[in-house]
């Protein structure tokens, strides 16, 4: 009797893995979805590293009760691991070489503010003194704060915290004081935006290095504008809010697709070999890193160690990237896990041009 109950529970427990495994099998396939037409799947996407962590659950719990039933989710897990491997990568570390360029990219959540600029033990003056740190060669940032009267001077004097000779940038919003900045060791020529309903989404131009042109761009596509923040007590407003999540998200999830395909476009046209770095707000399982992965590839799958989880405020969420164009050899790639600076970790990388 008590293993009859015991096979009832366990036909159980693989009906509710077959629906959670269905839900994971579409999430790895969500970025052949175009968003507008097929949000839900586009949702299962966000969620795989989730997914992936209750049917690697369900197949301990098979394994505990030493049934075979653990077959059913080791072969789901099997068939998730191309999705698992872009968050979760191991290489060996290559050789350093006089000739390699060093990116950093960095959302930096608006912690330039002028008023806290270079103050003592600073939020911002921790950030300038990684970047200074880091002595990259290209260093792009998103959600940089820089008022208008001030601009000189804050320019002037991150590219002396960075020792970088040139820099590029645009506000999201005309009139605004959030921005996109690239700064480059680089001649940097040809600046531009690509825009959408007013707002700057993503920042480009080209930079001269030894012979060779390469075109820089730095992107920052739809934010979710999700409030994570704690609540003490639940009110009316809190209920309303959790309401329009979806339809937020869903909103988010079509300005992603659009913000893409106009930079899918920029990509394909460009004439020259292309990095491209950024906060991208979408998962490798996503249709915005599936088109852009068609055209360039993913620095932190050629070259990158351990977890690539870049966002803090939802933890496995791996949001920011660096691409580059096959004819680059990516030689090292990292993420800077800091506590206390912004919402997200910054990214480290280093090339080749072959």
């Amino acid at each position: 009797m008590k293993n009859k109950k015991t096979s009832v529970g366990n036909i159980i427990v693989l009906m509710l893995n077959i629906v959670l495994a269905v839900l994971m099998l579409l999430s790895i396939f969500a970025g052949y979805f175009k968003p507008d037409s097929h949000r839900y799947i586009a949702f299962l996407g966000l969620g795989f590293p989730y997914l992936f962590l209750v049917n690697l659950l369900f197949l301990f719990y098979f394994i505990f009760r030493r049934c075979r039933l653990w077959l059913f989710p080791f072969a789901i897990i099997l068939l998730s691991i191309p999705s698992v491997m872009r968050i979760v990568t191991y290489h060996k570390a290559t050789e350093p070489s006089a000739d390699e360029l060093k990116f950093v990219s960095y959302n930096v959540k608006n912690l330039s503010n002028s008023n806290i600029f270079f103050n003592n033990d600073s939020i911002a003056d921790r950030i300038y003194d990684k970047l200074n740190q880091e002595d990259a060669d290209v260093v792009m940032l998103q959600e940089f704060y820089a008022t208008q009267e001030d601009k000189d001077r804050i320019f002037n004097a991150l590219k002396k915290k960075t020792d970088t000779k040139y820099y590029i940038y645009t506000n999201y919003y005309s009139g605004r004081n959030i921005c996109m900045v690239i700064l480059s060791k680089h001649k940097l020529l040809n600046a531009k935006s690509i825009r959408d309903n007013k707002k700057s989404y993503a920042l480009y131009c080209d930079m001269l290095y030894n012979d060779d042109t390469l075109r820089l761009i730095n992107t920052h596509l739809q934010s979710l504008y999700i409030d994570l923040s704690n609540h003490q007590s639940v009110n009316s407003k809190d209920i309303i809010n959790s309401l329009n999540i979806f339809e937020k998200l869903a909103k988010a999830f079509d300005a992603r697709q659009y913000q893409t395909d106009l930079l899918v476009e920029l990509i394909k046209s460009t004439p020259y070999k292309t990095i491209l770095c950024g906060d991208f707000n979408d998962t490798p399982n996503s249709y915005t890193y599936h088109q852009i992965h068609k055209y360039l590839k993913d620095s932190f799958m050629e070259t990158g160690n351990g977890f690539g989880f870049t966002f803090k405020e939802l933890p496995l969420l791996r949001i920011d990237y660096m691409f580059h164009s096959p004819d680059i050899k990516a030689t090292y790639f990292t993420v800077k896990r800091e506590q206390g600076m912004s919402d997200h970790d910054y990214i480290v990388g280093k090339f080749r041009l072959k």
